[in-house]
């Protein structure tokens, strides 16, 4: 799929890029939720923060254009289907999304690790959407890896090593199975595939699972009563 291509749904009319995201999004919120129904976190707001934090992001970047060109609100508004915001626009919704969820976790009692962990599943699930969107079996191959390794190993929300194996594997071999498509250089000789590939690699690596342990304990003891809010 060329993600520059514009589908028509309807009477609509969408670019295939937002399409995908959309389908990630949601693969990656239901990869989640089948986790969580079946753990002490189904009654925890940490789902309701991701989609929430998920939705400033994607605010930001749809909504980027107007930034530059206001009056497209008014003049053109069937126009903000078709276009959308900039990297640096989404980066910034990225930014606000994690003061989001930083100030929310803290207020909840809710450890960064639980919020890790769980967008492990998210990850793996959307990757999985968009390498076969875009027919990049490597991606593929690497994204169904992840979900074998976060279900066969039983790995639970909150200790750290969900989120430090997965995104290892998927930063890692992500960056390795990008080797083989063509990709669109924009920083450092990098595509911003890869450079998020890199990035969750370099996260996995900083995570220790040894410090989520020790945060599990005490967002368990607070998520149920958290979850009542």
């Amino acid at each position: 799929m060329n993600l520059q291509e514009i589908i028509q749904l309807g009477p609509l009319m969408i670019k295939s890029s937002l399409l995908v995201m959309l389908l990630a999004a949601a693969a990656g919120y239901i990869h989640l939720y089948l986790k969580i129904r079946k753990t002490s976190f189904d009654k925890s707001p940490i789902s309701d923060l991701i989609l929430n934090g998920m939705m400033i992001v994607f605010a930001c970047w749809k909504l980027g254009p107007l930034i530059y060109e206001p009056s497209m609100l008014w003049t053109d508004p069937i126009k903000l289907l078709m276009v959308s915001g900039t990297a640096d626009i989404a980066v910034l919704g990225i930014i606000i999304a994690i003061a989001y969820w930083s100030a929310r976790l803290r207020k909840l009692g809710i450890s960064w690790f639980v919020m890790l962990d769980a967008w492990s599943y998210i990850l793996t699930a959307a990757m999985f959407i968009y390498g076969i969107s875009l027919q990049q079996y490597g991606i593929v191959a690497v994204s169904i890896l992840g979900i074998i390794v976060l279900w066969t190993r039983k790995l639970e929300i909150g200790e750290g090593y969900a989120a430090r194996q997965t995104f290892i594997l998927l930063g890692i071999g992500g960056m390795l199975a990008s080797l083989w498509t063509s990709q669109t250089v924009i920083l450092f000789q990098l595509s911003a595939y890869q450079m998020m590939a890199f990035l969750l690699s370099l996260i996995g690596i900083a995570i220790s699972p040894k410090s989520g342990q020790e945060g599990i304990e005490e967002s368990k003891s607070t998520h149920t009563m958290s979850g009542k809010e």
